[in-house]
């Protein structure tokens, strides 16, 4: 069933306004039956008092039987910015309305409003000049939460990542504003019937993946759905983790407005894992007695092979928000993001199990002797899914000088790894001391990987106004604070006496109170936000001086990368990871010395020179972190692992919820009630039950044949 067959009757009646001045934001609006209660003219009224005046308002009836249809009358009647579009039968997918309503708006910017969402006043006044602010961004404040309970808790507020979104979403649906050339790049709100709980969640990941998202200390409004037992949210079926798996499938041309009305939302996914087929034919049965999907099957044979012969494996990603996660994952996305289920070591134990039981594999991202990991792993061991560990650092040698990795001794890690069915590591050095400790098998190497989105997201950052100084970044560990403080400052010191200089570092860095150039000080933050705001300093040079630990020379040359992010220059110490670059690679390799760092830091001063490294160095890192390298290494990674149809899932959560598991009583039984309320999982349990059936029959049919074929 195509967008276009399902809007093909709706009727359009514009506002008295509609042909005059173009608004700056139109506020798309879709409702369905909240009239009677009241709530849907509070939200379209909070709409129409807004500070902001230069707006339009399009709501979007969905064949409301409740009055709701007066009330929108009546709205039309008092303000010429109100335009309505109606459906003659309910559709039931806002996407498919916010479609509708976005080819009829007429605005600079987008604003996103529901029929259980109140305004602020000054919201969208706000969020305008925050946005007008920021070119090529795109920007939310936070809104409040009614919950069940009748108090009240923010979505949106606290400065979380928004690389969390890979995770799960904690940006309320009407706190963005979005400008329009941004929509028609992205795409709209998914229409799919499997995304329709969740559409707006999936947005913002699109967005995040190409353009900055912003966080503006601003209260939009008041949601009320989530204390409503019809709302959305609350009545349809889903299954986050499929819709993780449905999120990695490229649909940004299919969901773009000139291409949005050919879109099938009623089609299964190609090569959909067994979990998430199960969860598609959910939401079709739960959809069947809409008046457009009558017609429409449950499920082709096609479909229901893919329940017992699925045709992708789904591998989770355990480990925190962190650059050691994202330089090697991110640049994977665009291809493999359909395999990757991302797992937050903050979870509730009590739901990652369930999340486990739909993996074919899990990797588990440098934090392997963490506590969070533990309970993880005995959920893998208990279930059979096998265990991979991920580390970028030699966590043995650091435990010999560094606190924070005191348990790491080799002893610990070879009887953790034991459990495990491979490794990968991100440096033939590191590989080699796995090899020689014993310290685990399968061992594959699997480097950062360059992220061709992420390039280009930085790239539509608009400059910030600089002045003609030198600026030089350091974003290194403290283990390199020693040499930056013993050569590195001594010779800005010394360029700094004909070339002004500007300083930056990170926040953690200490003994640099007196200095005779500028400096700014940068907090730590999540690798995308790192990179976008250093970006936005437009640093000339990046430094990288000696580290002073053996852990050295177990890194990659992953500041090359980072400098090219960055558009800088790097100059680095003569260190392992770095023996096979040099000025032909866009490089300034020096041996450390003041006046080696000096004479650097005097050649990368002249801005036509940085040109030119900055061009070789694209070259070589487009070519050194290629992902076709680790796309080779995760294919056939991938080829390993078996494929878990619904049996192997079901047979997952038994194996959990047995009274010999170590996972404990009280958790078993909440992953049961939590299970069995899933309306996938009991068509699934129903779809084996049948199949346990047909094998019986079978059996019980070969059995007897035989016995004919052998009697007297």
């Amino acid at each position: 069933m195509k967008v276009r067959e399902l809007i093909k009757d709706t009727v359009w009646t514009p506002g008295r306004d509609y042909a005059g001045a173009r608004p700056v934001v139109s506020v798309l609006l879709p409702t369905f039956r909240r009239g009677a209660d009241g709530l849907f003219m509070k939200a379209a009224t909070s709409v129409l008092a807004q500070t902001l005046q230069e707006l339009e308002l399009i709501i979007v009836d969905d064949a409301s039987t409740d009055g709701t249809a007066e009330q929108i009358a009546a709205l039309m009647a008092a303000d010429p910015r109100v335009s309505c579009l109606t459906h003659p039968s309910n559709i039931g997918l806002p996407a498919v309305s916010e479609y509708e309503a976005f080819l009829r708006s007429r605005g600079e910017y987008i604003a996103f409003a529901f029929d259980d969402f109140i305004f602020e006043p000054a919201a969208l006044d706000a969020l305008l000049t925050e946005s007008r602010e920021h070119a090529n961004t795109v920007t939310h404040g936070y809104v409040e939460v009614l919950d069940r309970q009748g108090g009240l808790f923010h979505l949106g507020k606290a400065p979380q990542s928004h690389e969390l979104l890979n995770y799960y979403n904690f940006i309320g649906n009407s706190s963005f504003l979005v400008a329009r050339p941004i929509l028609d790049d992205v795409g709209l709100f998914d229409p799919h019937i499997a995304a329709a709980r969740v559409c707006d969640w999936d947005l913002w990941r699109r967005i995040f993946r190409k353009y900055h998202i912003r966080r503006a200390d601003i209260l939009v409004g008041t949601e009320y759905g989530v204390a409503r037992d019809d709302s959305l949210g609350n009545s349809y079926p889903i299954s986050m983790d499929c819709m993780q798996e449905y999120f990695g499938t490229p649909r940004n041309l299919h969901l773009r407005p000139d291409a949005f009305a050919d879109f099938d939302v009623w089609r299964m996914p190609s090569d959909a894992t067994a979990s998430l087929a199960a969860h598609v034919i959910a939401v079709r049965r739960f959809l069947k007695p809409k008046t457009w999907a009558v017609s429409e099957p449950l499920s082709s044979a096609e479909d229901v092979s893919l329940l017992f012969s699925p045709k992708r494996p789904i591998v989770g990603i355990f480990g925190p928000v962190e650059a050691s996660t994202s330089l090697v994952f991110d640049g994977l996305l665009a291809t493999c993001a359909q395999n990757f289920l991302f797992l937050a070591p903050e979870a509730d134990p009590l739901a990652l199990p369930l999340s486990v039981a739909r993996c074919d594999a899990v990797i588990i991202v440098r934090n392997l002797l963490h506590p969070s990991t533990s309970g993880l792993i005995r959920a893998c061991t208990a279930m059979g899914v096998p265990l991979y560990f991920y580390t970028d650092d030699n966590f043995m040698v650091l435990a010999n000088s560094d606190p924070d990795y005191a348990d790491y001794r080799s002893s610990a890690v070879a009887e953790c790894l034991s459990r495990f069915d491979g490794i990968f590591l991100t440096s033939p050095l590191l590989a080699e001391y796995f090899e020689f400790f014993d310290l685990g098998t399968s061992i594959k190497l699997l480097g950062p990987t360059y992220d061709f989105e992420m390039r280009e997201k930085l790239g539509r950052l608009e400059a910030a106004p600089r002045g003609s100084e030198l600026r030089v970044g350091f974003t290194g560990g403290d283990f390199r604070a020693k040499h930056l403080i013993d050569a590195v400052m001594p010779a800005l010191v010394n360029v700094h006496r004909h070339t002004p200089i500007h300083l930056v570092v990170r926040s953690t860095v200490g003994g640099l109170d007196d200095v005779p150039f500028s400096m700014t000080k940068m907090e730590l933050c999540s690798f995308d936000e790192f990179l976008v705001r250093w970006r936005e300093l437009q640093l000339d040079i990046l430094i990288h001086p000696k580290g002073d630990h053996a852990n050295v020379d177990y890194k990659t040359a992953n500041s090359l990368l980072v400098a090219h992010y960055l558009g800088a220059v790097p100059i680095i110490c003569d260190e392992t990871a770095y023996q096979d670059v040099d000025e032909k690679d866009g490089v300034l390799k020096i041996d450390g010395s003041i006046c080696a760092w000096e004479q650097a830091i005097q050649r990368a001063a002249d801005a036509q020179f940085r040109r030119q490294l900055g061009a070789k160095l694209e070259v070589y890192c487009r070519e050194k972190f290629s992902p076709r390298h680790n796309l080779a290494v995760v294919e056939e990674f991938f080829a390993e692992l078996g494929r878990a149809d619904v049996c192997a899932w079901n047979e997952r959560i038994s194996r959990l919820v047995s009274p010999s598991s170590d996972h404990g009583f009280s958790a078993r039984l909440a992953l049961m009630e939590a299970e069995v309320r899933s309306r996938a999982y009991r068509f699934a349990l129903r779809l084996r039950k049948a199949s346990k059936m047909v094998r019986g029959v079978g059996t019980w049919m070969h059995t007897a044949m035989t016995r004919l074929r052998t009697a007297p």
